[in-house]
């Protein structure tokens, strides 16, 4: 009697499945630099880390504007310094936006404007991405 009962509730169950589940039911993120996570401050291109914030080594600050604010990791004892300016306050996810990047002991940082968009923000990490670069930023938010 269960072997019975098992030959008929399993075609069933596999019927349900396939006609209930289709490809419109997978969510898949708009590139596959979406799926890249960082979840410490820093600066990042494909697997490398350009620069980040280490605990009880660096040192990161914020200094808040009207409508912007600028984020900064530095470490005095290396002399070595990275400020990103211009990041909005309010962002909301998949916003694009210029920021302005310097940099001072630190060669594998480019200076400049960089077109960044935002694919994360969780707690008080924003993560931007810059597609012309193939570089990720994680800033406080």
């Amino acid at each position: 009697m269960k072997k019975n009962l098992l030959y008929v509730l399993v075609p069933v169950l596999s019927a349900l499945l396939l006609i209930t589940c289709s490809p419109k039911d997978q969510v898949k993120p708009d590139t596959e630099e979406d799926l890249v996570r960082h979840d410490v401050y820093g600066i990042y291109r494909n697997n490398d880390t350009l620069f980040s914030y280490e605990p009880f080594k660096d040192q990161w600050s914020v200094i808040t504007y009207d409508t912007h604010y600028n984020f900064r990791i530095q470490n005095y004892k290396e002399k070595q310094v990275v400020t990103l300016s211009f990041i909005p306050l309010t962002v909301t996810d998949g916003a694009s936006f210029d920021i302005s990047i310097s940099s001072f002991g630190v060669e594998s940082v480019p200076e400049g404007t960089r077109t960044v968009k935002v694919i994360r923000r969780e707690g008080r990490l924003l993560q931007l991405y810059d597609s012309s670069a193939k570089t990720h930023y994680v800033v406080y938010n």
